[in-house]
């Protein structure tokens, strides 16, 4: 049976379009973090921009985004959280 969807058919203008404007695989779009590591090369990780950083989540990103409290804490933290308060006495809020 013939594909139904091959991928010659429509409008080839189109088509080169889509591919023109498509998501570029790997890390060709993102920011990346430029610190200097102790060794001298570069850190390469991406900016954390999601949260409006410049920097990455190795160097400092993670606490600057816990202290601006734009994380939600994670189902896991929490359930450290209550199971703590279940051992002191306390209940669960």
């Amino acid at each position: 049976m013939p594909n139904p969807h091959p991928s010659a058919a429509g409008n080839a203008a189109w088509r080169a379009a889509m591919a023109q404007a498509a998501f570029k695989k790997g890390r060709t779009n993102r920011k990346r973090y430029k610190a200097t590591k102790r060794d001298g090369t570069p850190c390469g990780m991406l900016a954390m921009t999601r949260y409006g950083l410049e920097v990455c989540g190795a160097h400092r990103g993670y606490a600057a985004v816990a202290r601006m409290k734009k994380r939600k804490p994670t189902l896991r933290s929490l359930r450290y959280k209550f199971r703590q308060l279940g051992l002191r006495g306390m209940q669960q809020p």
